[in-house]
């Protein structure tokens, strides 16, 4: 919607902090799919933080047990595409 204006990355940092409180706050642990929980760790990944990156990296690989059988190679390449994302902007 504003991809290549100012308001493209407007919203990152109040993204980051929800994310982060949910996951303080128990919430996170309370979503019931995966895809949902995979949707809130988004911006955690799109961080600037090398710390911040790291917990949904593992937090990502923690869902793969969690994701249906036949979603499984999905996740498992969503999680090789991330961290080959954050490597490079390293």
């Amino acid at each position: 919607m504003h991809r290549g204006t100012p308001l493209e990355h407007a919203d990152h940092a109040k993204a980051l902090r929800l994310a982060i409180a949910g996951l303080e706050n128990g919430d996170y642990d309370r979503l019931a799919y995966v895809w949902e929980k995979t949707f809130c760790l988004m911006p955690l990944g799109q961080s600037g933080e090398r710390a911040v990156q790291e917990r949904a990296l593992q937090l990502l690989e923690a869902l793969i047990p969690e994701a249906p059988r036949a979603l499984r190679p999905i996740y498992e390449q969503s999680l090789r595409l991330t961290f080959d994302a954050m490597s490079r902007r390293r």
